[in-house]
């Protein structure tokens, strides 16, 4: 059985968005989870900055989500590669399980 000072957690949040930020952190902490890890990189204004050749590699135009039919916007796909990043330290640290949480998730 695992209690939430052992579970590792991920943070996904924009690094713009302060008062989310802080608190997403203070109810971590109040949780008493003590691993936490904040993913700021892959924000949507460094993914709108991305060259057309490198945008198309990571959502294709001709590609529309599934639900909506519409192509994902920018901070949409911002928020996936954040997933996606979270997901890679998991498997670098060799994590067997962790909680991912948005900024706006508590």
């Amino acid at each position: 059985f695992r209690t939430p000072s052992t579970i590792p957690y991920y943070g996904l949040n924009a690094r713009r968005l302060t008062q989310r930020r802080r608190h997403l952190e203070t109810q971590l902490r109040l949780a008493g989870a003590s691993d936490v890890t904040l993913v700021h990189c892959a924000d949507a204004d460094a993914v709108a900055a991305l060259p057309a050749s490198k945008f198309r590699c990571i959502h294709p135009h001709t590609t529309p989500t599934l639900h909506s039919g519409q192509n994902m916007t920018v901070g949409t796909i911002s928020l996936a590669l954040k997933h996606m990043i979270a997901m890679k330290d998991m498997l670098d640290r060799r994590r067997p399980l962790a909680v991912v949480l948005e900024d706006d998730a508590m």
